[in-house]
């Protein structure tokens, strides 16, 4: 017969098991409400602390190693229901959480309204949402290394977009393509090159993740351009016809090619040539001007600006009528 003590501790641990199985849903739910409260704080201190950025690196490169070992454990050898699978899980939603939340105001602040590149901060926003709902998300890693290795590409893109230059001072021309492909080998890592019949599977799981990378090199206007934003565009008459002046802005110091580029409905106007800018908090000035000999060549209605990054992104638009007049 075991000693009272090992009786009572093996007692107090179907006590405490019991009381977990019973409340799971409960407790679960109450910690996705708490991991959405969380995760607001953390928007605030992007909001407030951009030179918090260094530490999200960190942040993405444990999601990164978590993500990895909890694909390869749970979806390959592991139990999912052993205690280092769990452990990971936990962590891998934890870390994905406070990412999202903090790149969330950079990439609200350089989305452009009513333009292609609001579905990618709606998309972003609702990924951190998922990854606040913790009975879900931790079914769905468990389940699809699809899933898994396409989440972690897109969250991965979308932080090293913004820290390359924000926290490596990494030009924003070569940043961008650069954080395509340094997100897609991580994914593509997590889903690995298994051997035997698991193979096709796990191959075939790294294809949504290709197929979203593909996606947003072909139309880049999809991406804000976060850190940049776009502070000001205003109208003014210039000597020889209307001058457009931007101002474009960055919490620290980011070096960006930029076009100016003067369209009337489909009809494009005058477009500048790639202009050296350095983007900082108080903003860089860039102007430009459409002469009236080129607008009395149009056919009338508004015009409009729009001012692009060399990597396709749109920093901001504005119009003005009456040019043509």
């Amino acid at each position: 017969m075991p000693p009272s003590g090992s009786r009572r501790w093996y007692s107090l641990r179907t006590r405490a098991r019991a009381l977990r199985e019973r409340h799971a849903r409960a407790f679960w739910i109450a910690h996705s409400l708490w991991a959405l409260a969380q995760g607001a704080l953390v928007g605030v201190l992007a909001e407030e602390r951009p030179d918090f950025a260094a530490w999200v690196l960190g942040l993405l490169a444990l999601t990164w190693l978590s993500t990895l070992f909890f694909c390869r454990s749970a979806l390959v050898n592991a139990r999912p229901e052993s205690l280092r699978v769990g452990a990971a899980s936990y962590a891998t939603r934890v870390l994905y959480q406070q990412t999202l939340f903090f790149l969330l105001p950079f990439y609200v602040r350089s989305t452009t309204p009513a333009s292609p590149n609001l579905a990618f901060t709606l998309a972003l926003a609702a990924l951190a949402v998922l990854a606040c709902l913790d009975l879900t998300f931790d079914r769905l890693l468990r389940r699809s290394a699809a899933f898994a290795a396409t989440f972690f590409f897109a969250v991965a893109y979308a932080a090293l977009q913004l820290l390359l230059p924000l926290a490596l001072r990494v030009p924003y021309s070569f940043a961008q393509p650069l954080a395509l492909g340094l997100a897609l080998l991580a994914a593509l890592a997590t889903v690995g090159l298994p051997r035997g019949t698991e193979r096709t599977a796990r191959l075939l799981g790294a294809l949504p993740a290709g197929a979203l990378a593909l996606l947003l090199l072909a139309a880049p206007l999809l991406v804000p351009p976060a850190p940049l934003r776009l502070a000001a565009l205003a109208f003014e008459p210039g000597a020889l016809g209307v001058r457009a002046i931007a101002r474009v802005a960055a919490p620290v110091s980011v070096p960006v090619d930029v076009t100016l580029r003067w369209e009337r409905g489909a009809e494009l106007l005058r477009t500048t040539r790639e202009i050296e800018i350095t983007a900082h908090r108080g903003g860089f000035r860039v102007w430009d001007e459409l002469s009236r000999a080129r607008i009395d060549s149009a056919r009338e209605g508004r015009v409009r600006v729009e001012l692009i990054t060399a990597t396709g992104q749109l920093l901001g638009r504005g119009s003005v009528s009456g040019v043509g007049t």
